[in-house]
């Protein structure tokens, strides 16, 4: 038993190494330095239609980025506007708003009972030496509707313009509220409480704003320019962009004068909108809830 014990194991010993595969070797886990683990950085590819800005593009950017600058500063907003092939494209809203007090929306309606044969109308006119103006004749109910909207395409010019935008009473067949009357609103008001002869006959600006248009859109006041002193430097601006002038001196005198007058809210910019509001009375603008 011995002897074939033995026997056995030297026979398993020699069958190991005859099926035992030459030259093959332990394997060892391989060993990398720390940095080949860390992923290789792409190299990106420049793409040749993305090019640095020109040194032109660089002056216009710093150009605008002054102007953008300087209107904060004496704080005109800006809204800029779509172009249409050689024209600026302004879309206007006007809307009623609601007021706990009489109006403008009010004074308007007051004139137009009195005086049936007359419309409401808003222009574009131009303060300078350019005689191209717009103009829309508002529809009858236009009041009742709450909100009226057109657009206006104004040719673009190669200098920046001052413009009027205006909101008269007027006779049929008028396209101009330029040289229309400027009266008070508590004026328009006592007209018509106190059953004047001449209420609402009188043709008139209810609404007045002044603004600059250039070739990035349109600039007015932000707020109700309540000081003299904001005048002075829109008129100091306007010079400094190129529209200096005793005609547009004048102009800008004028325009203080109406709008001091009339105090009409300013332009809000919604979007690519310029919106006009034109306060109307309402009881519930008068809850403290509202």
């Amino acid at each position: 038993m011995k002897k074939k014990t033995v026997l056995i194991v030297v026979i398993l010993i020699l069958a190991g190494l005859f099926f035992r595969r030459p030259g093959r070797k332990e394997q060892k886990p391989e060993l990398r330095e720390p940095s080949a683990y860390l992923e290789e950085p792409s190299i990106k590819k420049i793409d040749p239609s993305m090019q640095m800005p020109s040194k032109k593009d660089e002056e216009v950017l710093l150009k605008r980025t002054k102007i953008d600058l300087k209107e904060r500063q004496i704080e005109l907003k800006r809204l800029p506007l779509i172009r249409k092939e050689q024209n600026s494209v302004l879309n206007v809203e006007i809307r009623m708003k609601p007021n706990c007090r009489p109006g403008d929306a009010d004074a308007i309606q007051m004139d137009l009972k009195a005086a049936p044969d007359h419309k409401v109308m808003a222009t574009l006119e131009p303060l300078g030496s350019n005689d191209q103006s717009f103009h829309w004749d508002f529809p009858s109910d236009f009041v009742s509707q709450g909100s009226i909207f057109n657009q206006f395409l104004i040719p673009q010019e190669q200098k920046p313009t001052l413009w009027g935008f205006y909101v008269c009473t007027a006779d049929l067949k008028d396209t101009s509220c330029k040289n229309k009357a400027t009266t008070d609103i508590n004026d328009i008001f006592k007209e018509h409480i106190t059953k004047s002869p001449k209420a609402g006959r009188q043709k008139r600006n209810i609404f007045f704003q002044v603004f600059l248009l250039d070739d990035w859109g349109l600039v007015a006041f932000a707020d109700v320019p309540k000081e003299s002193k904001r005048f002075e430097a829109l008129k100091k601006y306007v010079g400094e962009r190129g529209i200096a002038s005793k005609e547009s001196e004048q102009a800008l005198n004028t325009s203080q004068k109406q709008m001091e007058t009339l105090l009409s809210l300013p332009f809000s910019f919604n979007g690519n909108k310029l919106t006009v509001n034109l306060p109307k009375y309402r009881t519930s603008a008068c809850s403290k809830n509202q």
